[in-house]
């Protein structure tokens, strides 16, 4: 459905009128319940479902991977279940994935769950945080969960519809907690019996960091009048159960914005760089009770909220939104469905690059590059990788058209074009339209090949490679990096065989091999 809407945005002295268009789709369907969805750092969907626990992975419009990331056994009753999901800041450097789960057992709590990213599948899975459930109430249990710019993890929890609770700061309900990355308890805590950060809040449903200035927005239910938006401060009070909104009392703090009659306020993000420039530095929030999308305009100092316009209506309870690294908006819904809202527009639309990273040195026997999927109002999108010496792309050495949003290339024959390359995607639509690769902006991407049995990465392979392995190997040099550069003879690990292998080169045995290490040797950097 193509959407067009007004807007008037409030400025220094002229109300002006400001336009956008823009069209959604249903990109996911056929799901349960589906309650945050989040994209890791290098560019994927991920979301967690409210009734089955399941952690799924979306490959694409209309596709999920039918094997699940993780499945949590989850207490379902009420508001429980499976809630937030989450990334560690640094993955995948950092495989961590953290998910905001209602467990049955051992004792029923809401607990922060991080999980091991191997090989794309959830594993070793170790509680870091657990609010106990001692009440017979299933709702009000929040929340979400998600990484600040200060590289702390901040989750909601609702009061368990026990009011008194949010004002008790030896209490983890009612509150937004902050913790480490490993669940213990920053030293600069505004609030030290637990790990509170702000308190006096009845049941905020969702978060956002702003991406500039790193404000913290919540969105908060109220009982039957006054759901809020608040700008959360440390150690401040937000006032349930005694205030609502907004009181002349310093001692709490005011809402930014009330609806009465309620809306059920659900998932709140900041706009920024998308691909709806209209909406760019503004909130938006979805609600349960109307479907409704809301687009809130801040202030300059972003302490109070200007306006509030509905920009789109499914129809039926919305969960969550986030905005993509594709620059398009997702909304999920209780019905199990993902609700795409993109741009009108004739170029493909833009797309991200993956892999190889920037500088990457690569080692392994084949190099997989990888992009984002771009689309095309009017049809079908269309790929051209292209590989050159020089960034200016002017005589591209290699150039291959696909269909696929990846290609895998033999390292060697990758070397024989030089020890450092350049590369960039073009997505082409059917009327020959074309889009560059790279989000916000286009990039032509550098990465390295290191030669076969080249561990000191100096670009030659001598006697000082033996050595640097050596030393590497007897814990008093630096290691290879990446690590499986120092790997000679292709069994995917860097042990004392490789120094013999190597040692037998130099006196005209077999040459240095790859090894075809897949996974391993996107880890092995770190």
């Amino acid at each position: 459905m193509k959407h067009l809407f007004w807007l008037l945005i409030l400025v220094a002295i002229p109300v002006s009128p400001a336009w956008a268009e823009f069209t959604d789709e249903v990109y996911v369907s056929g799901q349960s319940f589906i309650t945050s969805v989040a994209f890791s750092p290098d560019g994927r969907m991920y979301f967690i479902e409210k009734n089955t626990g399941l952690v799924k992975v979306v490959l694409g419009q209309d596709s999920v991977r039918s094997q699940p990331f993780f499945q949590f056994q989850v207490n379902n009753l009420g508001e429980r279940g499976g809630l937030g999901l989450t990334f560690h800041p640094n993955y995948p450097d950092s495989p961590f994935v953290y998910c905001y789960v209602t467990i049955p057992q051992p004792v029923l709590a809401n607990v922060v769950v991080r999980l091991i990213d191997s090989l794309g599948f959830g594993t070793g899975p170790d509680t870091i945080f657990r609010a106990p459930i001692t009440v017979s109430a299933t709702n009000h249990n929040g929340g979400n969960i998600r990484f600040g710019p200060d590289g702390k993890l901040y989750i909601t929890i609702g009061e368990n519809a026990q009011p008194s609770w949010a004002q008790d700061t030896c209490r983890v309900q009612g509150k937004i907690i902050r913790t480490n990355y490993d669940g213990t308890i920053p030293d600069d805590n505004p609030i030290t019996c637990a790990p509170i950060y702000a308190y006096g809040l009845r049941n905020s449903y969702d978060f956002c960091f702003h991406p500039q200035t790193g404000a913290l927005y919540a969105s908060e239910n109220g009982p039957s009048a006054n759901d809020e938006v608040n700008l959360i401060l440390p150690g401040r009070n937000y006032g349930w159960p005694f205030v609502q909104c907004s009181s002349s009392d310093p001692a709490y703090e005011d809402a930014l914005i009330c609806w009465t009659p309620t809306i059920a306020p659900t998932g709140i993000v900041v706009a920024w760089n998308s691909q709806i420039s209209e909406f760019n530095g503004k909130l938006l929030m979805t609600d349960w009770n109307f479907g409704v999308l809301h687009l809130m305009s801040l202030s300059q100092d972003g302490d109070s909220i200007l306006t509030d316009e509905h920009v789109f209506d499914s129809g039926s309870g919305l969960v969550d939104v986030e905005q993509g690294p594709d620059g398009f908006f997702y909304l999920t819904t209780g019905a199990g469905s993902i609700i795409r809202l993109r741009p009108q527009a004739n170029a493909p639309s833009p797309f991200p690059l993956y892999s190889p990273t920037h500088e990457e040195t690569v080692v392994n026997q084949t190099t997989r590059f990888a992009w984002g999927e771009s689309f095309d109002v009017e049809g079908a999108v269309g790929y051209q990788l292209q590989i050159d010496d020089v960034s200016s792309f002017e005589s591209p050495l290699y150039e291959e058209s696909v269909t696929d949003t990846t290609e895998t290339l033999l390292t060697d024959s990758l070397f024989s074009l030089g020890e450092r390359l350049y590369w960039r995607v073009l997505a082409i639509d059917s009327d020959s339209n074309v889009t560059y690769g790279g989000m916000p902006l286009e990039e032509r991407r550098p990465f390295n090949i290191l030669a076969a049995g080249d561990a000191n990465g100096n670009g030659s392979r001598n006697g000082i490679d033996v050595v640097f392995l050596v030393s590497y190997l007897k814990g008093i040099g630096n290691p290879p990096e990446p690590l499986l550069a120092g790997n000679v003879n292709g069994d995917c690990a860097t042990n004392g065989l490789d120094v013999g292998y190597l040692v037998n080169y130099f006196k005209g045995g077999a040459q240095p091999i790859r090894g075809d290490c897949g996974a391993a040797d996107k880890t092995a950097n770190h």
